[in-house]
């Protein structure tokens, strides 16, 4: 948002008179915006303060934060509210607001901590926006049940608020955030106070939509129990990952003192906000519709980086204790849809993010694997090596992480051409049963195409087919494409000693006359 050089005048007027106190507009910026007001403004007399803080809000792109916050502060000044409705509303008028790109692309607010109570508390602001009113939808609206490929936000009462506009201010909020296909509606003087309630009432408005978010809490005088709970189609659902971060409980418990009334409320729409972009991440990324990745990857990132903004380059990292988990699956999904998107180093970038609040060591371990594939991926041995080697060591994973860590490091070492060593991580995977099938079923590729070892090739594929069908039918199928693919002179030479272990290992024919078929 850009002021006009007379609105500039009327804001820093209106704020200076607001604020003859200039220690509460320094309170306010560091609550609200998570900045220290001398930092970053300078500045002899109070005047000059206001001036810059106005300047810095507009290049930061955070004028909209800022005077969000004011507003809030000063709810019965008639004079302030006045002109911020008249400059907020001229600045439309004019598409110089862009609620969603300032929000979303240029907008990186810090998050405050502040004691109070019980636990930490996360202090935001920059959820709430100035927008034209538009009337609530209601869940039962006949023409929003045709429309059973959309995911439906569906947001109830709380049970025990008293608060009548809370709903109404999630509901307006949270439309600055959502992508264009996914609509939300008002379940009135219907209250849902815990997930199962939820998950009944998601069944029942729409039974059939594939996905479904209903918002459910209980509050009373001093805390508020809640969440987002996801109705998906387990027939949409394919990867195992993605059903247990599905499944995964998101509970938001918050404990506040009874003067704190704002923020709370503030904290709750943060947190929905963050957990509504989260779940409709998971669902794009579920639906596995490519159309949807790149989408979802903006949605969650610009989100993570709104409340968390994790650096990992220079380490700094923001301790959050609400929501941690989520968290750690927020930045592992970021991860895999940037893997989608085949841009390695940011998929890096947003595993280390993960890693850092994950707290379940198996899944640990995990986000290291998938750090060590991509730096394969991008030829940064060094690096994936290291983490190789990090994972192996580790006593506490189970066979089905150490497989993975020695048949991804054997890959990387057939790609480097060093074979001995490869050969010496499978044959681990294979003699002490870690997962003896995958172990077989890599070692008879890499003998068969990268390190010519056929006749141990095809011994291990021998092996395989007599464990698992599935994987023996598979992996024939592939050898039979590749080979067919060589030039003539390489098939000839793959052919040739084929027939002859035929002929010293009468046993493995019928499997030699399988991958030599034409098809």
């Amino acid at each position: 948002m850009k002021l006009l050089p007379n609105d500039r005048k009327k804001l820093l007027t209106i704020i200076l008179e607001s604020y003859p106190d200039i220690a509460e507009i320094e309170i306010l910026i560091r609550l609200e915006l998570g900045e220290n007001l001398d930092d970053i403004v300078g500045g002899s007399n109070n005047k000059q303060k206001i001036f810059k803080l106005i300047e810095w809000a507009e290049t930061r792109g955070t004028l909209i934060d800022l005077i969000n916050a004011i507003s809030k502060d000063r709810p019965d000044n008639v004079e302030l509210q006045e002109t911020i409705k008249n400059l907020l509303g001229k600045s439309s008028q004019n598409s110089k607001i862009n609620p969603d790109e300032d929000d979303q692309k240029k907008n990186k607010l810090a998050l405050v901590i502040k004691n109070c109570c019980v636990g930490l508390v996360i202090i935001v602001t920059g959820f709430m926006v100035y927008r034209s009113f538009q009337p609530e939808l209601n869940c039962n609206n006949k023409q929003l049940q045709k429309q059973p490929d959309s995911i439906k936000i569906i947001i109830p009462d709380f049970e025990g608020n008293q608060d009548s506009n809370l709903e109404t201010s999630l509901s307006e909020g949270l439309k600055t955030r959502i992508p264009s296909d996914v609509t939300i509606c008002r379940q009135l003087n219907e209250a849902v106070k815990e997930r199962s309630e939820a998950n009944q009432l998601g069944k029942r408005l729409f039974p059939q939509n594939h996905t479904v978010l209903v918002l459910w809490g209980r509050i009373n005088k001093f805390s508020f129990l809640g969440g987002v709970e996801i109705n998906y189609d387990n027939n949409q659902v394919y990867d195992q990952k993605i059903q247990e971060k599905i499944t995964r409980s998101g509970l938001v418990n918050i404990s506040l003192h009874q003067k704190d009334p704002l923020i709370f409320k503030e904290i709750l729409l943060k947190i929905a906000d963050f957990q509504v972009a989260y779940k409709i991440a998971l669902s794009y990324y579920s639906s596995n519709k490519q159309d949807k990745i790149r989408e979802s990857q903006q949605l969650l990132q610009d989100i993570l980086d709104r409340i968390i903004f994790c650096q990992v380059n220079n380490e700094q990292l923001i301790n959050l204790t609400i929501q941690e988990q989520q968290v750690a699956d927020a930045y592992s999904l970021l991860g895999d849809l940037y893997n989608k998107n085949k841009d390695f180093n940011n998929a890096i970038n947003s595993y280390k993010c993960s890693y850092k609040f994950e707290k379940d060591e198996n899944r640990r371990n995990t986000l290291l694997l998938q750090q060590s594939e991509n730096y394969t991926t991008l030829e940064e041995f060094d690096q994936a090596l290291e983490l190789y080697q990090r994972v192996i060591n580790n006593e506490s994973n189970d066979s089905k992480t150490k497989s993975r860590a020695l048949v991804s490091r054997a890959i990387m070492f057939a790609k480097l051409k060093k074979y001995s060593q490869a050969e010496k991580d499978l044959g681990q995977v294979i003699e002490q049963n870690l997962d003896r099938p995958y172990g077989l079923e890599i070692r008879s590729s890499i003998r068969l195409f990268d390190y010519p070892n056929r006749l141990g090739a095809i011994s291990d594929l021998s092996k395989l087919c007599q464990i698992d069908a599935k994987k023996c039918k598979d992996s024939i199928d592939f050898y039979n494409e590749v080979i067919t693919k060589y030039n003539p002179q390489e098939y000839q030479q793959i052919v040739s000693e084929l027939r002859e272990i035929k002929k010293t290992h009468p046993e493995w024919q019928k499997l030699i006359n399988q991958l030599l078929e034409k098809k």
